[in-house]
């Protein structure tokens, strides 16, 4: 009895854009409700998967900056708060604290929470199966 759900292969050339799985043949994906599945062999439909994924990936990494400028911000307003408190000079704070603090958590943000790509960059199987 022949079945009609494409058998996944990490190599295959057909791709769903709802779970980033591959597939050995056309058809539609088991396991995001019938997501049909893009053809990478295809160089347009290949080129609009990865232009998708660079958006996906630029709006995660927006998101994770206004939470880093965000965080940064409040931190810098408590340490000015303790700064004026004590009477300390605070012309290097931006500088010595707030630029290595912001950069840092940016930084560790996108290597734990950022987006990765999905869609292979270079496709070479480009003859139909």
């Amino acid at each position: 009895m022949a079945t009609d759900t494409p058998t996944r292969d990490p190599q295959g050339r057909f791709f769903c854009d709802g779970c980033a799985g591959r597939f050995t043949d056309h058809g539609r994906c088991d396991a995001c409700d019938g997501e049909p599945l893009m053809d990478l062999g295809d160089p347009e439909i290949h080129r609009m998967l990865i232009s998708l994924d660079e958006q996906r990936i630029r709006e995660r990494d927006q998101k994770i900056l206004f939470a880093v400028i965000f965080f940064t911000a409040l931190v810098m307003i408590a340490l000015l708060g303790i700064a004026l408190s004590i009477d300390v000079e605070l012309i290097g704070l931006p500088i010595t604290v707030g630029i290595p603090l912001g950069m840092g958590l940016h930084i560790g943000l996108r290597w734990f929470f950022g987006e990765k790509p999905r869609v292979p960059r270079t496709y070479n199987n480009r003859t139909p199966s």
